[in-house]
């Protein structure tokens, strides 16, 4: 109670961090950290957590596709749609976007790190493909429409 760390975490965590504060063996391995020594001793890890954005109209027509790397620091985001990397400090989110970032030395782990992603994980569909990738179009389900109550008087 009261421990605050400003290390990066991602839900990622939260699995391998309950299993073991249960004692309990992952049943496979597991993509992110047991928090609790990062609680207990002060641990800060140095990573970078990734994260991926899809908006996808009902239609099928893709309104933004992000990827993004973080440090804690840094934050690397790269529009797919558009082609376009911008890196900007967290502690500077309020400020006019400059891309500044790609420009200090140490935003390099955090762009590098996106880009080894992008290319490792062979989704950069860019702004050559007209379609969402079939994965994507699974998962969106036109809401039902509601039909509307009579008015009371």
């Amino acid at each position: 109670s009261g421990v605050v760390s400003k290390a990066p975490v991602s839900l990622v965590d939260l699995a391998p961090t309950l299993l073991a504060a249960a004692d309990a063996p992952a049943p496979h391995p597991l993509d992110g950290l047991n928090l609790k020594p990062l609680i207990t001793e002060g641990l800060n890890p140095q990573r970078l957590l990734f994260a991926e954005t899809w908006y996808i109209t009902p239609e099928g027509k893709i309104v933004r596709d992000y990827a993004a790397a973080f440090d804690g620091v840094w934050k690397a985001i790269y529009q797919r749609d558009k082609q376009l990397m911008t890196v900007e400090r967290q502690d500077e989110l309020k400020r006019p976007a400059k891309n500044w970032g790609r420009k200090e030395p140490q935003a390099g782990r955090v762009v590098e790190g996106l880009e080894r992603y992008l290319e490792a994980s062979s989704n950069d569909r860019g702004a050559t493909e007209e379609q969402p990738p079939a994965e994507a179009l699974r998962k969106v389900k036109r809401a039902p429409k509601r039909k509307s109550k009579p008015k009371r008087k």
